[in-house]
C-alpha cells in the first residue's frame, strides 16, 4: 500500500470513511497485548464472562469500516512520525518513550466503549496503549510453541495479505478496501509478511521475540505489573491476576483455524455480493460519460 500522500488524499476522496468518534464510557481496565493467533478470541469470551464489558477484538475491526479506516489512518500517522523521527537522528531507544503522542482521547474514538482490548490492532499499537491507559492491568498472551504461532500466520494471515483476488475486490467495496488498508499496514508489518515474498519462519519468530522482549522491558523499566500468560492455563493464573473469582466450568475456546477461516469466508461473501451491482454502475457511469462525449463531438 503506497504510503504517497497525494495517493491517499485520493484514497480518502475515492473512499469516504468517516470514523468513530466515540467518547469513553467505562474505564479500560484490560489491556490483552499479544499477537493474533495466541488464544485472543478464547481470552476475549474469557474477560467477557469476567465482566469486562465491551471485548474489543480483531473481529471487530474487519467488519467495520469505520474501525478499519481509524486504524489504518493511525497507522499511518505513526509511519509519518517514526519518519521524522530517523530524520532528525532519533535513537533507536527513543520510539518505545516518545510514541505516547497518542493519548487516550485518540484511542476512545475507537475504543470509548470498551472495558479491554485484545488482539490486532491493539497489539501493533500495544506501546502506545501502555503508555495511553497507565492504569490498565496488561496481559502478555502467547503461544508456547512459537513455531506453531509461525504456521498459524502463515496459513490464516499471509493468503489475506498476499491474496491477488482480495486485493482485486477490496476497490469496489468500501470496507473491504479499509480492510486491505488495516492488513498492509498493520498486520504485514507487525508478524513479518513481507509483501508478495514467500513468509518465513526466521523473520516471524524474531517479531515475535521482539514484540514481548520489548514490551517485557518497557513494563519492567516503567514498574508496571504484567501477567505472562497461554490459554493452555486456563482460568487460576488470569483470575489472580485481575483479581477475579474462578468462574466455574471450562475455560471458554474459540477461533481455531477452521473458524477462522469459516468467518472470513462469510466476509468475502457479504463482499462478493455488493460487486456485481457496483461494477454496473461503474460501467453506467462510463457509457454514460462515452455517450456525452461522442454527442458533443
Amino acid at each position: 500500500m503506497s504510503q504517497n500522500p497525494v495517493l491517499n488524499t485520493i484514497y480518502n476522496v475515492i473512499y469516504p470513511q468517516p470514523e468513530h468518534n466515540r467518547t469513553r464510557d467505562r474505564p479500560l481496565r484490560v489491556l490483552a497485548l499479544g499477537f493474533s493467533r495466541s488464544g485472543t478470541e478464547s481470552l476475549a469470551r474469557a474477560l467477557s464472562q469476567l465482566g469486562y464489558n465491551t471485548v474489543y477484538h480483531g473481529f471487530d475491526v474487519v467488519t467495520s469500516a469505520p474501525d478499519c479506516a481509524f486504524w489504518a489512518r493511525l497507522a499511518l500517522t505513526r509511519q509519518k512520525q517514526q519518519k521524522r523521527q530517523k530524520a532528525s537522528s532519533a535513537s533507536p531507544s527513543s520510539s518505545i518513550t516518545t510514541e505516547a503522542y497518542f493519548s487516550a482521547a485518540n484511542f476512545d474514538r475507537a475504543l470509548g466503549h470498551c472495558g479491554a482490548i485484545t488482539d490486532a490492532p491493539g497489539c501493533f499499537f500495544a506501546t502506545e496503549l501502555v503508555h495511553a491507559y497507565p492504569d490498565a492491568q496488561v496481559v502478555l498472551n502467547r503461544r508456547r510453541d512459537v513455531d506453531a504461532w509461525c504456521r498459524s500466520i502463515e496459513t490464516n494471515f499471509v493468503p489475506i495479505v498476499q491474496s491477488w483476488r482480495k486485493w482485486a475486490r477490496s476497490w469496489w467495496d468500501v470496507r473491504a478496501f479499509w480492510g486491505r488498508r488495516c492488513h498492509e499496514l498493520i498486520t504485514a508489518p507487525c508478524y513479518g509478511i513481507d509483501g508478495y515474498r514467500a513468509f518465513s519462519v526466521e523473520a516471524g519468530r524474531r517479531r515475535y521475540e521482539e514484540h514481548y522482549g520489548r514490551l517485557e522491558e518497557l513494563l519492567q523499566r516503567e514498574g508496571r505489573a504484567y501477567l505472562n500468560w497461554n490459554v493452555e492455563e486456563g482460568w487460576s493464573p488470569l483470575c489472580e491476576f485481575l483479581g477475579k473469582e474462578v468462574p466455574e466450568g471450562e475455560f471458554p475456546r474459540g477461533n481455531d483455524s477452521e473458524a477462522f477461516k469459516a468467518t472470513r469466508a462469510k466476509m468475502m461473501r457479504e463482499t462478493n455480493r455488493k460487486i456485481p451491482r457496483r461494477v454496473m454502475m461503474a460501467a453506467g457511469i462510463v457509457i454514460a460519460g462515452i455517450a456525452i462525449m461522442i454527442k458533443l463531438l
